[in-house]
């Protein structure tokens, strides 16, 4: 195997396989696929059983098949009409479902003990990551592999790294080996798509093969496609119907597809599903419906009783029309005493116990209330406290679930970041924004972690709505001028992302300051809050070891706020009128009190051990004590006040905008 000069669409070169190597490759596909065939019965019966109820045989590979109703009325055994429908398992997947994607949830990159450098990383992937999932509409898809996994036992995502985008897979799409798999060592992988469209190969396809030709003969002619990931040797083979397409190269060791579960597996790669968990029941539930309905059926509607006749008459012919319509008649000698009218029930009233015990005993094994799954309050509770309780316990039965969702975005991002293209860059080139390529978020994966946060949205309820909102709004969260717009905003994310852009801009003022030592900034910044993510990041730094150069230009910068600060307080203030000299100010007045005496001894104690620099220490004393002069900060830190730059000293007081 070589390398060749020419590259992919993916920025990936071409690999030249030998004849012997693609056969080998042919081979093992062939037995993966053969070996993971013995699941797609298992697949056949749950889709089938998801969507119709056992009534119908559908292949689940081949995508040119009916509609779903058409031919199907119901099982109906020929003797009594259609069987009626109880689908548990469908109603347990599709309310599991709902339970958890309504959980809504973001994935933070924390680089709290990384570097400057980490933090730029970091900052750079959560914008790309969080424009990603509505750009490629990740959610969605998530929703659909959720469903997969209740339904089959697993749902799969497919991080594609020629499109940088995500696929959905069907779990009978991916081919592992189950030994590996189980072991953790994976050393191949096969993704299987029938009926794929010919044409989305047409620039890759070898001249005069196969498909070539059959993509000329019919331009919307399909095929299987077969992709083989080998992971140990670093290339990606492709197969159209049997024929070899091409090899590249690719610079990722794992696999490219992302599992979610239901249950995780105990061996293997096999677990449980809902439709697996319920199958027994729902059998026992069908025998029961039909038992029911042979019963209903077959069981006089009325027991009718009519005077008979010696002679043939009109109520002869009343008694076989009547017969045939509304029930049983039974025709009767007026002189042998009173009749007796009984219509006896169709069915003994256990059955409907023993249904109604099998049913609800199935939503209990999943832990699925009636709640959730009928929207039914449960008999007995009545009380809002109640029900909230109720809604605790089954959130609690569900979290292993919520935690695998958790865990699957997690995987998402890291695998992302595994098999895109490393010398990518994360985010398009813009003036004035970091390059940074897939590369960096690699070689600072130790630096930093992948935390979730967790949030519902806004409550349906008006008043609760509203007292969500306020209490935003309290804390600073909301701008009180958008509390009537969000009312109408279903997504808490909305209410969460208002407060943002003062916060942004003093970070990016940072971030100039340390990447290009500019410390220019609109005299419209918060300086209260630029002066403390300064001094949050130079000590976050510093508690890193960060370079000394970059503590001196945050130093910097911290100088210039400081200057501004004191600059802005002298404008406010206006001059006193003359007037009477004032009394003469007692000790007690301008002394300080015993806490900042401690403060400030505090942070000369740190500049003389050299936990804090000294100009920072001077900054932070001028910034808290602006009426104590310069000589006795210098005196109390121990050396004498440094003489601004004269770069810094050009710098216009009111910003750059002079």
């Amino acid at each position: 195997m070589k390398s060749s000069t020419e590259a992919s669409s993916s920025k990936r070169e071409k690999v030249t396989l030998t004849q012997r190597e693609i056969d080998l490759i042919r081979a093992d596909a062939g037995k993966m696929e053969s070996a993971l065939s013995a699941r797609d019965m298992r697949y056949l019966q749950s889709l089938n059983r998801f969507l119709y109820n056992g009534g119908r045989a559908e292949s689940i590979r081949s995508l040119y098949t009916y509609p779903s109703n058409y031919l199907f009325q119901g099982i109906d055994d020929g003797r009594t009409g259609p069987l009626p429908s109880i689908n548990i398992g469908r109603s347990m997947a599709l309310t599991l479902q709902s339970k958890l994607i309504q959980t809504k949830g973001r994935l933070f990159f924390s680089a709290s003990n990384g570097l400057w450098e980490t933090i730029k990383v970091c900052r750079n992937s959560q914008v790309y990551f969080d424009a990603f999932i509505e750009r490629d509409e990740l959610n969605d898809k998530v929703k659909k592999s959720v469903l997969d996994g209740l339904v089959f036992e697993v749902g799969y995502i497919w991080v594609d790294d020629e499109t940088k985008s995500t696929i959905k897979l069907h779990p009978w799409q991916y081919y592992v080996d189950q030994a590996e798999y189980d072991y953790g060592c994976l050393s191949r992988c096969m993704i299987i798509q029938d009926w794929y469209p010919i044409a989305e190969f047409e620039d890759r396809l070898p001249k005069g093969g196969v498909a070539a030709k059959s993509l000329e003969d019919n331009p919307h002619i399909t095929g299987k496609v077969l992709r083989y990931f080998d992971l140990k040797r670093g290339v990606r083979v492709t197969f159209i119907s049997g024929e070899f397409i091409d090899a590249i190269k690719i610079d990722y060791k794992c696999s490219p597809v992302v599992p979610f579960y239901y249950n995780d597996p105990v061996k293997g790669i096999y677990s449980n599903s809902i439709m697996s968990n319920t199958r027994s029941n729902q059998r026992l539930i069908d025998e029961t419906l039909r038992r029911y309905r042979d019963a209903l059926i077959l069981s006089p509607a009325n027991t009718i009783l009519i005077p008979k006749t010696a002679e043939f008459s009109a109520n002869d012919s009343l008694v076989k029309t009547m017969d045939s319509l509304v029930g049983n008649v039974v025709p009767y000698h007026p002189g042998a005493g009173l009749p007796v009218i009984m219509t006896p029930p169709p069915i003994d009233p256990s059955y409907i116990t023993h249904l109604k015990f099998i049913k609800d005993e199935s939503f209990d094994q999943e832990g699925i209330s009636q709640l959730s799954a009928q929207s039914e309050v449960p008999s007995g509770v009545t009380a809002a406290v109640a029900l909230d309780t109720l809604q605790d316990i089954q959130s609690t039965r569900f979290q292993s679930q919520v935690d695998n969702l958790i865990q699957f975005y997690k995987n998402i991002y890291t695998t992302m970041i595994d098999v895109f293209p490393e010398d990518d860059e994360i985010l398009p080139m813009r003036l004035n924004r970091a390059n940074i390529k897939w590369r960096e978020i690699k070689k600072h994966r130790e630096l930093y972690s992948l935390t979730s946060s967790l949030a519902s949205a806004l409550s349906k309820e008006p008043k609760i709505k509203l007292e969500q909102i306020e209490k935003l709004q309290a804390q600073g969260m909301l701008n009180p001028n958008q509390a009537a717009q969000l009312m109408e905003i279903p997504d808490l994310e909305s209410a969460y992302s208002v407060a943002t852009a003062s916060y942004d801009n003093c970070r990016k003022i940072i971030e100039r300051a340390i990447d290009e030592e500019k410390y220019d900034f609109f005299n419209v910044v918060n300086l209260n809050m630029l002066m403390s993510e300064a001094v949050n990041t130079l000590l976050q730094l510093d508690a890193v070891d960060e370079s000394p150069e970059l503590l001196q230009r945050l130093v910097t910068l911290i100088n210039i706020v400081v200057e501004k600060m004191q600059g802005v307080s002298t404008t406010q203030t206006p001059p006193a009128p003359p007037g009477a000299p004032p009394p003469p100010e007692s000790v007690q007045d301008t002394a300080m009190n015993g806490a900042q005496v401690q403060a400030i001894t505090e942070l000369a104690e740190k500049v003389a051990l050299a936990q804090v620099p000294a100009d920072v220490g001077r900054a932070l004393i001028t910034a808290a004590f602006p009426n104590v002069p310069p000589d006795i900060i210098a005196q109390i830190v121990g050396q004498a006040p440094q003489a601004v730059p004269e770069e810094i000293n050009n710098t216009p007081a009111t910003g750059i905008l002079t």
